[in-house]
Order: C-alpha cells, then sequence, then structure tokens
C-alpha cells in the first residue's frame, strides 16, 4: 500500500476529531478550531488511496513553542510504521521549537523514545456553570483578552495568544 504524507485540510478536521471521539478521548469542542486559528498549516494526515487513515496535530504556538496532538490512526493500520513516519513528518514543520504533547500515559515509554520527558499531569474538568455562578464571577468579554492571554503564559511558560485569543 502507497502512504504519503501532508498537510490536513481544515474540511478533514472534523474527520480527525471523530476518531478521537471513537477512541473515548474528550477534545474539547472548540480547541481545534483554536488550534487551527493559531496555526493552519500545523495540522498533518497519512493517506492511501482511499483518503486519510492517520492524523497528527504539530502547532506552532511561537518562535519558541509548538505543540503536538491528535496523534491517530485508524486500527487497521496500525502497527505498519505509517503513524510513527506521519509523527517524524509533523515534527519536522516544528524545527528548533520546544515541542509539548498531551499525551496518554499508555504511550509514554514510546514519547521517551523519541525524546520527550514527563513534566506533569493534565486533568480535564467539565460541567455546566449554573445560571448564577455567584458573586465575582461572569462570562469573560473582549476587554479581558490581555489578562486571559498574560495569565495562560504564566501558567504554561509559553504565550500563545492567536489560541487563546480563539
Amino acid at each position: 500500500m502507497s502512504v504519503s504524507f501532508r498537510t490536513a485540510r481544515a474540511d478533514e478536521v472534523p474527520l480527525v476529531l471523530s476518531w478521537a471521539e471513537a477512541e473515548g478521548w474528550n477534545p474539547g469542542p472548540d480547541d481545534a478550531a483554536a488550534f487551527f486559528a493559531s496555526d493552519p498549516e500545523g495540522f498533518f494526515v497519512a493517506e492511501s488511496g482511499t483518503g486519510p487513515i492517520a492524523a497528527i496535530s504539530v502547532v506552532n504556538h511561537s518562535n519558541d513553542f509548538a505543540f503536538l496532538g491528535l496523534y491517530l490512526c485508524l486500527p487497521e493500520h496500525r502497527g505498519k510504521g505509517i503513524g510513527f513516519g506521519l509523527w517524524h513528518h509533523a515534527l519536522a514543520h516544528a524545527g528548533v521549537r520546544c515541542v509539548g504533547l498531551d499525551g496518554v500515559p499508555a504511550q509514554q515509554d514510546n514519547y521517551r523514545k523519541s525524546g520527550f520527558g514527563l513534566a506533569g499531569q493534565t486533568f480535564r474538568f467539565e460541567g455546566r456553570i449554573p445560571a448564577d455562578p455567584g458573586a465575582g464571577l461572569r462570562p469573560a468579554s473582549a476587554g479581558d483578552r490581555d489578562h486571559i492571554c498574560q495569565a495562560e503564559a504564566r501558567a504554561n511558560g509559553y504565550a500563545k495568544p492567536a489560541f487563546t485569543t480563539a
């Protein structure tokens, strides 16, 4: 089977998100749009004659920082080196940037083999905000943008203004 690697089109991102959902992953409903706004060239697919069979994102947020995610290969194509080939293809997009990733615990040894080290653990919380959330809480507005961008940079060590604004 012939496989090629290329930059994904915007209309292919929902397909990749459906693969993530099928794996039980829980990306936020607007995460892909924010990553795409940061770096539209940062999404990649491996494709065969039937279309995309693997995907990954390596989004360049700044001259110093990129983030890897959505690393998926359809089950029937796993174990053939396709995903790993796409991994290398996509990481080249980051150049000399520091690359972070949110990885699944079962793959930590593989990430380590590729030069990544465990830096922490991520927890995602979700739920509904009550109609009256209480004193001092309100929805964010455009006037809060600079403060939110600064808080994001302090929390993560890198500024990601396009991502945070989106």
